[in-house]
């Protein structure tokens, strides 16, 4: 386990060229993004967000949506028509734009607007054509059977908790076989393959699939994703660290609510190398973008999610 962890850490340390889908370079670009949107600096963002999708053949929803709403509020209309259009056939719900009317309020007369409204139920169609549905009702099915033992456990009196135990260990081990071999067979599920629905900006991953996954899945299964941009940096460094505290090893990113900073400054600068290689913000932008998030209450609706820090 510490050489897979060491083979992680090296990667995450070294410059990665990825060809033509550069998602390290993407998450980076899309980092200096949102830094520049919690700077009040929309034009930078939006242009960093630019750099970011030609970097990539597919933009995930959620810089789009961002860059939706720079475009928007530096009043280039024709980009901020073409990315709401982007988003709309992608599944993303027009009300998370008709929510927002301190931003697109002026825009819900525009004919263009107008006309996207009309084709919400044509790109709907299209979208729900384009996600695998036999990957969905699998997933659905191992995360409802999951769901039941975990219930029935909670709320069972006639067993031991030792008996509960293994059974949960059980299910987690039946749920890994069964997860494992649907990778394989349709790859890792994510917003390329199974879409986003309604308000939701990201794929939704059932719970059974988090459920007690071992570290090489983490360190090899999942950081494969992320270099396929089927998973962000910041649920990636997550899921790195709670693996990390699991075995009771101090975390490397530091992405997580819970988890103290140390003082060193050595420790510090290189927990921040290990942060901007895989795309995420060094601690001390984070806490630029955490002050910007106090002070505006994000009163332009940007998706960006910054973990509170003790």
């Amino acid at each position: 386990m510490k050489k897979i962890m060491l083979f992680i850490f090296l990667l995450c340390s070294t410059s990665i060229s990825l060809g033509q889908n550069n998602y390290i370079q993407y998450f980076q670009a899309k980092a200096n993004a949102e830094l520049s949107i919690c700077k009040y600096n929309y034009s930078d963002a939006l242009n960093y967000y630019k750099k970011a999708f030609v970097l990539v053949d597919y933009p995930l929803v959620k810089e789009l949506y961002n860059a939706t709403i720079c475009a928007a509020i530096i009043e280039q209309d024709s980009l901020m028509f073409n990315y709401l259009e982007i988003c709309l056939k992608r599944g993303v719900s027009i009300n998370c734009f008709k929510k927002n009317e301190l931003v697109f309020f002026k825009y819900f007369t525009y004919k263009k607007w107008k006309e996207l409204e009309n084709s919400i139920d044509y790109f709907q169609k299209n979208n729900l054509a384009n996600i695998n549905k036999e990957y969905e009702i699998a997933l659905k099915s191992i995360d409802e059977d999951d769901q039941y033992v975990r219930k029935f456990s909670r709320f069972s009196l006639i067993f031991s908790r030792k008996k509960i135990k293994r059974n949960l260990l059980r299910t987690d081990s039946i749920n890994k076989i069964k997860i494992d071999s649907l990778i394989d067979l349709f790859g890792y599920p994510c917003e390329q393959i199974l879409g986003v629905s309604g308000n939701n900006l990201s794929c939704s991953t059932p719970v059974a699939f988090f459920h007690m996954r071992d570290s090489c899945f983490v360190f090899n299964t999942q950081y494969k994703a992320l270099m396929e941009g089927k998973i962000t940096p910041e649920d990636y460094s997550r899921k790195v660290d709670y693996t990390k505290s699991r075995h009771k090893i101090d975390p490397i990113f530091y992405n997580v609510y819970y988890s103290k900073l140390p003082t060193d400054s050595i420790r510090l600068k290189n927990i921040d190398n290990n942060r901007i290689a895989i795309g995420l913000q060094t601690l001390e932008n984070e806490d630029v973008m955490r002050r910007y998030f106090y002070d505006t209450k994000n009163k332009y609706l940007f998706f960006i999610i910054i973990p509170f820090r003790i």
